[in-house]
C-alpha cells in the first residue's frame, strides 16, 4: 500500500487496470471455469466435448502427480497478485490452457483466426501466472509442454486405435473405465503418498475421468448418447441439467468430506457419470 501511495496516480490506475485484466485471463484456465465450459462443449459436439475433457483431466492429473514429486517453492509471497497453494511445478494453469484452448485451436485450425485466438488465449492464461507472481517462467513452460503432449497423445490415440476400442465389447470398456484410473490411484500412492494436498485433486481428477467414461460407455450401449446440435437453446437446456447435476453432486461432496478423504471417489465418479450418463437419461425422458 506504501509502494502505490507513493506512484503517481495515472501508474496506479495501469497497475491496477492490469491486474484485473490477469485476473480475469487467468480465469479462463480456472478448473471451475473448465467444469462450466467442457459440459457446454460435450452437449454440442460429443466426441469433441469427451476428448478435451480427457486432455484437460490427464494433463491436471500429471500436473499435480509431479509437484510433490518436484516439490519446487512459488515465487516469494510478497509478489503474488492472487492467492495460490501447494508447490510451482509445473503451472496447472498452463497445463490446463494447453489442454483446452490450445487442444481447441487444433481442432479448429482451419479457421485461422478462431484458431489464433484460441492459442493465443492458451498463452496468456501461462503469461498471467508469471505476471501474477505466482509462478516461474519454467514452470508455464513446462505446463505448455504437458498440455500440449497430451492433447496430442489423445488425438494419436484417437486416429490409431478408435477402431481396436471399438471392438471391445460393452464389458470389457467398463471395466477398463473403472481398472485403469484405480491403477493410477495406486502407482500415485506409491509415488507421491497420501498425506500431501495433491492427492486429492489426484482422486478427485481420477474419479471423474472414470465417470465420464463409464457414463459414456453406459449411454452408448443403452443408445443414450445425445446427437451433436448448433441448437443453442438445446445446448443450453442440456448445459443446465448437467450442471444442476454437478452443482447438487458438489454440495453433497461438501457436507460429507469431513467424513473421510475417500468419500471424494464415489462422488466425483457420480459428477462425471452425471455429465456423460444422467443428463442424456433425463433429455431423453424428457423427449417421450
Amino acid at each position: 500500500m506504501v509502494i502505490l501511495n507513493s506512484m503517481p496516480h495515472t501508474l496506479v490506475i495501469k497497475m491496477l487496470l492490469l491486474n484485473s485484466i490477469f485476473k480475469a485471463v487467468t480465469f479462463l484456465g480456472e478448473e471451475i471455469f473448465l467444469l462450466i465450459i467442457l459440459p457446454v462443449v460435450f452437449f454440442s459436439r460429443r466426441r469433441i466435448g469427451l476428448k478435451m475433457a480427457i486432455s484437460v483431466l490427464v494433463s491436471v492429473y500429471i500436473a499435480h502427480l509431479l509437484k510433490p514429486i518436484f516439490r519446487i517453492p512459488r515465487p516469494p509471497k510478497e509478489r503474488w497478485k492472487v492467492t495460490a497453494s501447494g508447490y510451482s511445478f509445473p503451472s496447472g494453469h498452463a497445463a490446463n490452457s494447453m489442454a483446452f484452448w490450445g487442444y481447441a485451436a487444433y481442432l479448429i485450425r482451419r479457421r485461422i483466426v478462431l484458431s489464433i485466438l484460441f492459442i493465443t488465449v492458451a498463452l496468456l492464461i501461462g503469461y498471467s501466472r508469471v505476471y501474477l507472481g505466482v509462478h516461474w517462467w519454467a514452470d508455464v513452460i513446462a505446463g505448455w509442454i504437458l498440455g500440449a503432449v497430451v492433447f496430442v497423445i489423445i488425438e494419436i490415440i484417437d486416429k490409431k486405435c478408435s477402431s481396436i476400442i471399438q471392438h471391445i465389447n460393452y464389458k470389457g470398456k467398463f471395466l477398463l473405465s473403472i481398472v485403469i484410473p484405480i491403477g493410477f490411484i495406486l502407482a500415485s500412492i506409491a509415488l507421491i503418498g497420501t498425506s500431501v494436498s495433491e492427492f486429492q485433486a489426484i482422486l478427485k481428477v481420477l474419479s471423474t475421468l472414470s465417470g465420464i467414461l463409464a457414463g459414456y460407455v453406459i449411454a452408448d450401449e443403452r443408445k443414450l448418447l445425445l446427437a451433436d446440435t448448433n441448437n443453442i437453446k438445446t445446448i443450453l437446456i442440456r448445459s443446465l441439467i448437467g450442471l444442476f447435476l454437478v452443482i447438487a453432486l458438489y454440495i453433497l461432496y461438501e457436507v460429507l468430506k469431513v467424513l473421510t478423504i475417500f468419500i471424494i471417489i464415489p462422488i466425483f465418479w457420480l459428477i462425471g457419470v452425471s455429465v456423460t450418463l444422467f443428463t442424456p437419461y433425463i433429455i431423453s425422458r424428457l423427449a417421450k
